[in-house]
């Protein structure tokens, strides 16, 4: 069984990947044609490639889901599907799956407060701890960060392809 994250921008995909894979689960290792953040390794994090490598696998039909998103384009290759046990994917990437693949799949939906998610957003791409208006670049920032959260509102305002919908934003922190 293959498991399928989605959830929107900060809902915590990343983490909830990170603990399945401490658990011993096999991640994937999607492609970008975005470049390298500092603190990404080539392989681990992301397979990095130009737009025509990428696009290749696109044409070969090797690409079992893909998506633009902000001028960058991410996808999963179908060896990367056969070899790994945990995904992340947006809702237009979950609905390219083809339906025998998707009947292989457990789809978590990380439905997460707005409020926290915007927290999340300035701590990990801005490494700010207390957003304020005496922040540098205040309003820049929360423009930014809230037309993120109006694009994500959109995408998955009518989302229902999930199996299971966590909406408690600790939810590792769950004790049964």
């Amino acid at each position: 069984m293959k498991i399928i994250i989605v959830g929107k921008s900060g809902s915590g995909k990343d983490y909830f990947k990170q603990y399945l894979i401490s658990r011993g689960l096999r991640p994937d290792i999607s492609c970008t044609t975005r470049p390298k953040r500092e603190h990404e390794t080539d392989h681990i994090d992301y397979n990095f490639m130009e737009d025509n490598d990428f696009m290749y696998f696109v044409e070969k039909k090797e690409m079992i889901q893909w998506q633009e998103f902000n001028g960058f384009k991410y996808g999963t290759i179908i060896n990367s599907w056969n070899n790994a046990d945990v995904f992340i994917m947006n809702v237009s990437g979950l609905k390219q799956l083809d339906p025998e693949l998707r009947k292989q799949a457990l789809v978590y939906y990380l439905n997460i407060d707005s409020t926290t998610r915007f927290k999340r957003i300035i701590k990990r791409d801005y490494d700010i701890d207390e957003y304020n208006e005496d922040t540098p670049n205040y309003s820049e920032i929360g423009d930014t960060i809230n037309k993120r959260l109006v694009s994500d509102a959109d995408e998955y305002k009518d989302f229902t392809g999930y199996d299971i919908e966590i909406t408690n934003p600790n939810f590792l922190n769950i004790k049964p």
